[in-house]
């Protein structure tokens, strides 16, 4: 069963059904929120792959939505350019991913802020180094989950199969966020005004929510 996000946790990894589906956009509400009402936040992203224009990349719209300024390579301290999976975007740079920084990066945040927004790259079983998936980097991490999937046909299908893994590990979730990706996407999707409420049949023991600030208690607001 869910239970919010409380400020006394150390936070939470942001995953999702799939990659493109909306991560880095509520991840950064959530920041944005938890700072609104006066927690100290971090933002991590472990490793991330794919060039981007100034300013687009995943770890600059995430430090921007944090209440200070902090280092980008604290948010994401292992960036490669192609738009791989990471260990294979890092092999095209004669290297590796870095799994122990995977870890200590967040170690770090631990010693500077109070909650941790950690978001993950692609879906829970992606690979993110050459031994390890989101998901096993979340149990070294001992996070609890929010996945993201985004508004379209099949999205019952994956977000069932990711809740499947979390709880097949024994991981706490605490809601889905149906993400609405940009109206230029799936134009012609009819299943997009029925995909909330047929979620929310068949995913009984945690909130189904539109957007993530959704899952944080109204009584964080206080400071």
């Amino acid at each position: 069963m869910a239970t919010g996000m409380q400020r006394s946790d150390a936070g939470v990894l942001i995953t999702g059904t799939d990659t493109g589906v909306g991560k880095t956009v509520q991840a950064a509400r959530l920041i944005e929120h938890l700072g609104e009402c006066h927690w100290r936040v971090g933002a991590y992203k472990p490793v991330a792959s794919g060039s981007c224009p100034p300013g687009e990349s995943d770890a600059e719209i995430l430090r921007a939505a944090l209440p200070t300024s902090w280092p980008l390579e604290r948010v994401c301290p292992q960036t490669f350019e192609a738009a791989l999976a990471p260990p294979v975007a890092a092999s095209r740079q004669q290297t590796v991913v870095d799994e122990e920084l995977l870890i200590e990066g967040y170690r770090w945040w631990r010693k500077q802020v109070d909650f941790v927004v950690v978001e993950g790259a692609g879906g829970c079983l992606s690979p993110i180094s050459q031994r390890m998936t989101v998901l096993d980097l979340g149990l070294k991490l001992e996070l609890p989950w929010v996945v993201v999937a985004a508004n379209r046909l099949g999205v019952v299908n994956h977000t069932l199969l990711t809740l499947a893994v979390a709880a097949s590990h024994d991981i706490a979730v605490h809601g889905v966020v149906l993400n609405q990706l940009p109206a230029t996407v799936n134009t012609d999707d009819e299943s997009l005004d029925t995909n909330l409420q047929l979620l929310r049949d068949f995913v009984r023991d945690v909130p189904v929510v539109s957007c993530i600030t959704q899952l944080v208690p109204s009584t964080t607001d206080q400071p």
